[in-house]
């Protein structure tokens, strides 16, 4: 009985000791699977749809690999991966896209193959609709011999498109109404003298991706200027300049709007420290 007892205590810790390192190694990723043999992406994901950047050769240090991104069928562009492993050859200690302000399909899968029988270890990123463009510290069981990043199961995150915010009169529809995202509001406030009524209108489609944000201005003369609000005061084009009304100093950010896919919507406004939120189910 002691001996079944003892054997049954030895599982337990077992399994609490797999456990801990199993949270211990995913908090990069979602789901960490170590797998016998020499897996590749293909036996990961859709074969039609996967894409693998394979290094037979990873080297101590920096490491740059390229491939192609094909999206739905189509040619996007090419992939740069830049990954560190270290000196033993055991980790890879950081990797990210390198494809600066432009488009690149987030990695939803490496594999770190070890040397011999060791087997492999799975990193795998992200839930439906998601990736990584970037991670640190994956481990393998061993002296890694290949790596692999796998994409390509989900598209090419596309920046913001930025635009002059422009006028509200631009969509006027006639009537006294302007048309902002197919909806009908309330015509900008007259401008009179020591009331300039500027105002920013901002439609917010509950039901598209990315809430297909569109605003216009009311009263302000050439609509609202793109900036760069990581510009330096009076930098070209930065947020803050010493001539505006603030003399180049941010005192506060009073107001935060906020809008969650949660995959349904809901809107979130912090006001004064307040925090509201409106849902939409």
């Amino acid at each position: 009985m002691k001996s079944m007892l003892k054997s049954i205590a030895m599982v337990i810790a077992s399994f609490a000791m797999l456990s801990i390192m199993t949270q211990a190694r995913a908090t990069e990723t979602n789901v960490v699977l170590n797998l016998e043999g020499n897996p590749t992406c293909n036996s990961l994901g859709a074969n039609d749809m996967i894409i693998e950047i394979r290094d037979n050769d990873p080297q101590p240090g920096e490491n740059i690999v390229t491939g192609d991104i094909f999206f739905e069928g189509m040619f996007v562009g090419e992939q740069r991966i830049v990954y560190y492993m270290n000196a033993s050859g055991e980790s890879v200690d950081k990797w990210e896209i390198d494809v600066p302000e432009e488009e690149v399909t987030p990695v939803n899968y490496t594999i770190l193959k070890a040397r011999g029988n060791a087997g492999a270890v799975v990193y795998h990123f992200g839930g439906k609709n998601a990736g990584a463009t970037k991670d640190s510290v994956e481990v393998a069981n061993g002296e890694i011999t290949a790596v692999s990043f796998c994409y390509g199961l989900t598209g090419p995150t596309v920046p913001p498109v930025a635009v002059v915010i422009p006028e509200c009169d631009e969509f006027s529809s006639g009537g006294g109404v302007d048309d902002l995202g197919g909806t009908e509001i309330g015509a900008c406030p007259t401008a009179t003298m020591g009331d300039p009524a500027q105002r920013v209108l901002i439609s917010l489609d509950l039901l598209a991706k990315d809430f297909d944000v569109q605003s216009c201005t009311c009263n302000v003369p050439g609509g609202l200027p793109i900036c760069d609000p990581e510009a330096s005061v009076n930098e070209p084009g930065a947020c803050m300049d010493t001539i505006g009304p603030g003399n180049g100093v941010n005192e506060r950010v009073p107001v935060l709007i906020q809008a969650v896919e949660n995959p349904d919507s809901y809107i979130c406004y912090t006001i004064g420290g307040r925090r509201l939120c409106y849902g939409h189910f």
